[in-house]
C-alpha cells in the first residue's frame, strides 16, 4: 500500500510599519541581530525561536518581531539589547528620509521624467525635454543630496545618473 503525505508550510507573513506585508525572513533577521553586534550562533538562535514562536500564526507586526528580539537580546546580554533597538531607530529615520527624497524626486520630475533606483542614487531618464525642471532637479541631487550627477543620451534619451 502506497502512502501519501502532504506536507504543508506556512509561511508567516510580517506586517510593517508602512502596511505592506512580506514574508518572514528567518536570514534578514540573523542579519540584523549581527549588525547590532550579536555572535551569529545567538543570532541564529533567536531567530529559530522568533519562528518558532510566531509559526501558528498568520501575520505578525514588524514590532512584535522587534520586541521579541530585543527581549530574547536582553537575556543574554543587556547592551546588545540596546545596540539593537538603537540600530534599528537609526535605520527607519534613514528610511524615512529616503523615502521623502523620492516622493521629493519623483514630484519634481512629474510627468516629464521616469525615475528609476540604481544603486543607491537615481537613474533619471527625462521624457519631456521642455517641460522637466533641470534646475530643481540639479539642486535636489547635488546640493540637497551631495550626489555627483552625470547626464548622458542613451538611445536618443537625455539620462541624468545621480550617485552617493
Amino acid at each position: 500500500m502506497l502512502k501519501v503525505v502532504c506536507l504543508v508550510v506556512r509561511m508567516v507573513k510580517v506586517i510593517k510599519k508602512d502596511g505592506k506585508v512580506e514574508e518572514f525572513s528567518k536570514e534578514k533577521m540573523i542579519k540584523a541581530i549581527v549588525r547590532a553586534g550579536a555572535k551569529k550562533s545567538d543570532a541564529e538562535v533567536i531567530a529559530k525561536k522568533a519562528e518558532n514562536e510566531f509559526a501558528k500564526r498568520d501575520a505578525v507586526t514588524s514590532y512584535e518581531l522587534r520586541s521579541f528580539v530585543i527581549n530574547e537580546l536582553d537575556k543574554i546580554e543587556k547592551n546588545l539589547a540596546k545596540s539593537f533597538s538603537e540600530f534599528v531607530k537609526v535605520k527607519r529615520k534613514i528610511a524615512e528620509r529616503e523615502e521623502a527624497l523620492d516622493k521629493k524626486i519623483i514630484s519634481l520630475c512629474g510627468r516629464h521624467g521616469k525615475v528609476r533606483h540604481v544603486y543607491g542614487g537615481y537613474e533619471i531618464e527625462v521624457i519631456d525635454e521642455i517641460g522637466f525642471d533641470y534646475p530643481a532637479i540639479f539642486i535636489e541631487l547635488i546640493k540637497n543630496r551631495k550626489m555627483k550627477v552625470y547626464v548622458e543620451e542613451k538611445e536618443g534619451k537625455i539620462v541624468i545618473l545621480a550617485r552617493p
